[in-house]
């Protein structure tokens, strides 16, 4: 990220299912190093160098891309296939964006068997029982 900024993408979770023109994301864009446009459908695109070429990608792709490698460095430490996965996003996420994270998952090639709040995560990490909600089982 310190040589060449303008082509790492980081926070990807803050674009995830979000539209462009979503006020969020505008106040977003002041701080992100690198360059967001709106899709022809509205939605945000990521602009990278790949290849010597100028490419738009969506932040599912990108998100997808992420997983793929977790998913690699998770086999590489079990010593077998991962093909179903727990997957935790921001206590704030609307069903959009929770929506936009299943996406992912599934072009990473991970069936997602339940997506968790962060903190929710963090507690079952630390091995504290989850808070009482209706969606738990």
């Amino acid at each position: 990220m310190a040589t060449n900024p303008r082509n790492t993408v980081s926070q990807i979770k803050r674009l995830l299912g979000k539209r462009f023109s979503d006020p969020t994301v505008q106040e977003d864009l002041k701080t992100l190093p690198f360059k967001v446009v709106g899709g022809p459908n509205g939605e945000c695109l990521v602009e990278v160098a790949y290849l010597d070429k100028t490419v738009h990608l969506a932040p599912e792709q990108l998100m997808a891309a992420l997983l793929v490698d977790l998913r690699e460095i998770a086999e590489k430490e079990q010593g077998a296939p991962v093909t179903e996965a727990v997957v935790s996003v921001p206590v704030y996420y609307t069903e959009a964006e929770r929506h936009a994270m299943l996406a992912a998952a599934h072009v990473a090639g991970l069936n997602c068997l339940r997506l968790l709040d962060d903190t929710t995560a963090t507690a079952l990490a630390w091995g504290m029982p989850p808070p009482r909600c209706a969606w738990w089982p």
